[in-house]
């Protein structure tokens, strides 16, 4: 029986997935970031610019694939207006 819990607490969810896509992808970018900045010839400022924006748009695109997945699954999401306003009632 507890196999089957720890099986069910674990499970991989389209949430989870996007979730690590996430946390293996910000590091990266990071990294590049910083070793970019270093370099600092002016060849590289396209990617500069590039890297900063994808640090920005990975979390938010990421932020809202969840927010959509809990959405259409029904399941409660952090951050939701609509639970919000539940509550304070």
């Amino acid at each position: 029986m507890s196999d089957e819990k720890a099986k069910e607490k674990y499970q991989w969810t389209a949430k989870r997935v996007v979730a690590w896509i996430s946390l293996i992808i910000l590091p990266l970018l990071y990294l590049t970031t910083l070793v970019l900045a270093l370099m600092g010839k002016d060849i590289y400022h396209p990617l500069l610019s590039a890297c900063l924006l994808a640090t920005l748009l990975v979390p938010l695109f990421s932020y809202v694939v969840i927010w959509l997945i809990g959405r259409y699954t029904g399941k409660e999401v952090m951050g939701d207006p609509q639970n919000s306003e539940d509550k304070d009632e």
